[in-house]
């Protein structure tokens, strides 16, 4: 086990982290953060108008299910665009924030949004005008959408830092400034953008699409549920959050396929994805409990103790008190079940998922909730995705009781030589 942790801290953590930390996974993380809320209030109108109640539809009436629908799609039906801006808000704030520029963000952000524009140019009308298909700014173009973002970042800010800039006396106010100083860095940027997608022709969204299908493939795949879970587990046993850099890298290419999950939910479609961000969220992520009443059982004092203590943070997913208080991290003998716990139910939620006996989780739940309570939400109030969890919590702490138990008995040995050694010296001090 020493060397299993020497070879992850010595062969694993450093590109990993250092995949983690560079520049672009910041702005994608921030980026995909910030649209979260607009996927969870997406998922909660489409909760309401597809309960699996019989007449719901009815009940509700055409006007009002016509209305919740809408309100679905808030996330998803321009996710394209909404990824767009924010990567390039982020990304200004990025270069601000770390290489001491100084650029407006939305001079940047309205650049962002012309230049995917002209990646999808509109098409001419039955009645001779003109009009996106709003297909063009979904799900199928989020990654199109942060390549093109990211690459009008670095023209536009390679223009600034040429000082390639129109610059007015001092005094003028500074959204005056602002717009005659991205005045030129727009120019050659969205130049840049028509001269590749008008005069070369360059089909830039299949070009994507083809460098990132593989990605997406590989990911919603057994193999990717057993790479992910490994690596996030393995990290934190170490004492490196693994959510956080695995899912620096994991991400962008999850929540898409979440968005993508849910616009088919919408349409009443087959879900494209088993794999994506919510069914790991629901199946995979359902915390330490099974750790916490493990311990609860123990004859230790002081384990039984750490075990009450972390329940209630455990059921609500924050699993930072056990993880730190029993020790987990870099405890040879708990990092086996660590690992193996998480890695167990996931395998098998994706071979159920695969075969269709239990439901692949659509609907974006808030990440505190109980992980019984989020997959019946998340799986659109179906009573499997309550049932399961509760069953992956049974398998769950079979797989830690062995190893708890022990870690027990070591335990015990350790409070009674203390209880022996504070008796030796009460003695000693009556004498």
């Amino acid at each position: 086990m020493e060397k299993f942790t020497e070879f992850i801290e010595e062969y694993l953590v450093p590109p990993l982290t250092k995949l983690a930390e560079m520049r672009y996974m910041k702005i994608l993380q921030d980026t995909f953060i910030s649209l979260m809320s607009l996927l969870i209030i997406g998922s909660f109108f489409l909760l309401i108008a597809q309960l699996p109640v019989p007449g719901w539809s009815d009940i509700l009436g055409d006007k009002l299910l016509s209305t919740l629908m809408l309100g679905s799609g808030v996330g998803t039906k321009t996710i394209g665009l909404y990824v767009a801006i924010m990567t390039m808000f982020f990304g200004v704030t990025y270069y601000n924030k770390n290489y001491i520029e100084d650029n407006a963000p939305m001079p940047a952000v309205i650049l962002a949004v012309a230049c995917f524009f002209l990646i999808y140019p509109t098409a001419e009308t039955v009645d001779g005008g003109s009009a996106m298909d709003l297909v063009n700014l979904g799900t199928k173009t989020v990654f199109t959408a942060i390549i093109v973002s990211l690459v009008t970042l670095e023209i536009y800010r390679f223009v600034i830092n040429k000082d390639l800039v129109i610059k007015l006396p001092a005094g003028v106010p500074p959204n005056i400034m602002g717009a005659f100083i991205s005045l030129i860095p727009s120019i050659i940027t969205i130049s840049f953008w028509l001269i590749i997608v008008g005069i070369l022709g360059i089909d830039v969204q299949g070009i994507i699409m083809s460098i990132f299908n593989p990605l997406i493939h590989v990911t919603d795949s057994l193999f990717g549920v057993i790479v992910l879970v490994t690596l996030n587990r393995g990290l934190w046993s170490i004492g490196i959050h693994g959510g956080a850099v695995v899912g620096a890298i994991a991400d962008p290419i999850t929540r898409t396929m979440d968005a993508a999950n849910l616009t088919a939910a919408q349409a009443g479609e087959t879900l494209p994805h088993i794999v994506s961000y919510t069914f790991f969220d629901q199946y995979v992520w359902i915390g330490l409990a099974p750790l916490a009443v493990a311990l609860i059982l123990c004859k230790s004092k002081t384990l039984k103790t750490i075990g009450w203590l972390g329940l209630v943070p455990a059921l609500f997913n924050i699993g930072e008190p056990l993880t730190f208080g029993v020790p987990i991290v870099l405890n040879p003998l708990l990092m086996i079940p660590n690992v193996l716990s998480f890695l167990v139910v996931g395998i098998l939620s994706y071979i159920l998922a695969f075969i269709h006996a239990i439901p692949i989780p659509y609907l974006e739940m808030p990440w505190t909730l109980p992980g019984p309570i989020k997959a019946f939400l998340g799986t659109n109030a179906n009573i499997v995705g309550f049932i399961w969890p509760m069953i992956e919590y049974v398998i769950m702490f079979v797989i830690w009781l062995p190893f708890v138990k022990l870690l027990d008995k070591q335990t015990l040995v350790t409070e009674q030589q203390e209880v022996l050694k504070d008796e030796n010296s009460k003695e000693s001090n009556e004498e």
